[in-house]
């Protein structure tokens, strides 16, 4: 590398510290604070006090059971699909196929583990 780009380098990223600017991989950062993997937790407000049994009907859990197979089976492969092919492109930094693919995929896993959850051992109610 010849001393004049290393020059150009030296004083472009000087500039960029003195505006406040951080040049850091986008890989290590999260996009932003509503993307928790944990926000799968019921709220406390909308949780069932203890010793109460969550009662569902049948046509609530097939409706449930529905979803989930929906998500399973038909979307989560066709975003897959997407977020494979935008990732062969490269540069993902800057791909919104893949950046809204991922956090796609990540709204759709959170789903399914509530889904999950909810569909494990349900109290069933004539109604």
């Amino acid at each position: 590398m010849s001393c004049a780009v290393k020059i150009l380098l030296r004083s472009a990223i000087i500039a960029a510290y003195e505006l406040g600017r951080h040049f850091m991989s986008k890989a290590f950062t999260r996009e932003s604070d509503s993307d928790r993997d944990d926000e799968d937790e019921i709220q406390p407000a909308l949780q069932l006090p203890q010793g109460v049994k969550n009662y569902i009907s049948p046509a609530g859990h097939a409706r449930l059971k529905a979803e989930f197979e929906h998500l399973l089976r038909v979307e989560r492969p066709h975003v897959v699909e997407i977020v494979s092919w935008a990732a062969s492109n490269g540069d993902r930094s800057e791909n919104g196929d893949y950046i809204y693919g991922k956090r796609r995929l990540r709204e759709i896993d959170r789903r399914l583990r509530f889904l999950t959850k909810r569909l494990t051992l349900p109290r069933w109610s004539i109604r």
